[in-house]
């Protein structure tokens, strides 16, 4: 076990070395040794630690020895995300999408570092991959947190020295995080000159308060009578959610495109692809994919002109449109908790922040608003 981080009695010290708070005599402790190796009475802090430091370097030179003989010090840190990622993450229960979450932040971290062995890795090489993202901190912090925990992952295998987690000491970065949020002028300014395939969308999105991936999936076979029952994406839960006549208009709009679909949004494709050669989020050639219906929003931003010089990050999108329904619901006297579960968030905090950033004037304006 590692030692308690900023404990007194090893402030300075050498790993493995203490100094007992009762007898103020110092003594080594090791899992090698049956038990703590007391020094001399008269032993100074000085000269303790040069003791310990001897005992530390022989320890790693046999440890080396012991790795070397068990193929342990070949270990890339390829092979480490892989096996990482077989046991920890791909048969587990977790969803689809974290796992794709984990997949890319362990892609990127072979892509730098993959070809380093482990024990030639070093804090300072850990922090020059992480400084390439400085820029984006949010991407750095989820960086540094999987490279936490694939390098506590070999810790618990042996790969590396029990006191050696190489990525602790890099620095998390502040994180400046903007919601944008849509104002009366700026949601219709982008509507009016959004697609009649965006406008269904946006107008979908407001009425179900349902996220890209689930706008983008959801089949006229999930459609009974004047309900709609879909599996929430971040929970697995299969939800019931009546339609009213504002959002029967709306899937009314939908089917009456001329355009024959599985899909409830869809879209004529400019040119029909063979199946290999589409994007696998797709299933049928006139479904959106999440990067085309964000792309199409952001094209209908750009287009009204009401986000020039708006940088990225701050600009309303997908979530503030799913926010905006949220705080409508509120505003009609709906519960939190029916709130949370219409979101699909398993915690109630992440529903709170959703709901901020809207003031009353705002929402009046809203026509498309005014019916649930």
């Amino acid at each position: 076990m590692g030692r308690k981080r900023g404990s007194k009695t090893t402030e300075g010290l050498p790993t493995y070395l203490y100094r007992d708070k009762d007898t103020g005599l110092y003594k080594y402790k090791h899992s090698t040794y049956s038990k703590p190796i007391y020094l001399p009475v008269g032993t100074t802090r000085r000269q303790a630690i040069e003791a310990a430091n001897l005992a530390n370097a022989e320890l790693t030179q046999q440890r080396a020895l012991i790795d070397k003989l068990l193929g342990r010090d070949q270990i890339t840190v390829e092979k480490l995300c892989k096996e990482y990622y077989a046991e920890k993450i791909e048969n587990t229960s977790l969803k689809q999408a974290t796992k794709k979450s984990y997949r890319v932040a362990l892609d990127v971290i072979k892509k730098h570092l993959g070809p380093y062995l482990l024990h030639d890795l070093s804090t300072a090489d850990i922090a020059s991959f992480l400084k390439q993202f400085k820029d984006r901190p949010s991407w750095h912090n989820d960086l540094r947190a999987n490279l936490i925990k694939i390098f506590n992952y070999a810790l618990t295998q042996g790969y590396i020295p029990q006191q050696d987690n190489i990525v602790n000491p890099c620095e998390i970065l502040p994180e400046k995080r903007v919601k944008g949020r849509w104002t009366p002028e700026t949601y219709k300014a982008t509507y009016a000159v959004a697609s009649n395939e965006l406008k269904n969308a946006m107008d979908l999105a407001l009425y179900t308060a349902f996220g890209m991936s689930e706008l983008v999936s959801l089949k006229w076979d999930e459609l009974s009578g004047n309900a709609i029952e879909k599996i929430r994406r971040k929970t697995g839960v299969q939800q019931h959610i009546n339609m009213g006549d504002g959002l029967l208009k709306v899937i009314e709009n939908c089917r009456n495109t001329g355009v024959k679909s599985p899909y409830v949004l869809h879209k004529k494709p400019k040119n029909i692809q063979k199946k290999s050669r589409q994007s696998k989020e797709r299933t049928h050639h006139t479904q959106w994919t999440a990067q085309q219906l964000r792309r199409a929003l952001n094209k209908a931003k750009s287009q009204s002109g009401c986000f020039t010089g708006v940088p990225t990050n701050e600009q309303p999108g997908w979530h503030s449109i799913r926010a905006l329904a949220a705080f409508r619901l509120m505003k009609q006297g709906v519960k939190i908790e029916e709130i949370q579960k219409l979101l699909g968030h398993s915690d109630l905090q992440t529903t709170k922040v959703y709901l901020k950033g809207h003031e009353d004037e705002k929402i009046e304006s809203y026509a498309i608003l005014d019916e649930f």
